[in-house]
């Protein structure tokens, strides 16, 4: 199995590599955060993660509904980020390298919903499991 993943694009993406050992997400920026000079790209070593919380959150709406898993990093110097998982082309299977990955990585994942482990061993879409973990609450 390859050491690394690219979810979504350069974009709007996330990349783990376990060799290199860095977690980095492209940020699909605004007009106006461009304008302000928020940074496009988050690079982030391991060894300065302190914990990596996975999140989600479900919109439904009568017309629109979306689901989008959040990986809500803490780091050592106490700065924090959210990266939203939300790529229209990734491919399931993708998602499922990639959250391997993320387990695989040694870094402290924090899981409360039980989020990946459902994604690894159901073959339900990922927007179904997150609804399901919604209704449940």
């Amino acid at each position: 199995m390859n050491n690394n993943i690219l979810i979504g694009n350069k974009k709007h993406g996330c990349f783990i590599d376990n060799d290199k050992r860095i977690l980095r997400y492209y940020d699909l920026l605004s007009l106006y955060e461009k304008l302000k000079g928020k940074d496009k790209l988050t690079e982030l070593r391991f060894d300065d993660i302190n914990v990596i919380t996975i999140d989600y959150s479900v919109v439904d709406t009568p017309r629109l509904g979306s689901t989008t898993i959040t990986l809500s990093i803490t780091c050592a110097n106490n700065s924090s980020y959210d990266f939203p998982l939300l790529f229209w082309e990734t491919e399931r299977e993708d998602f499922n390298i990639f959250f391997q990955l993320l387990l695989n990585s040694q870094i402290n994942i924090k899981d409360p919903y039980h989020i990946i482990e459902t994604i690894l061993n159901s073959t339900d879409t990922i927007g179904t499991i997150l609804s399901e973990i919604y209704n449940q609450k």
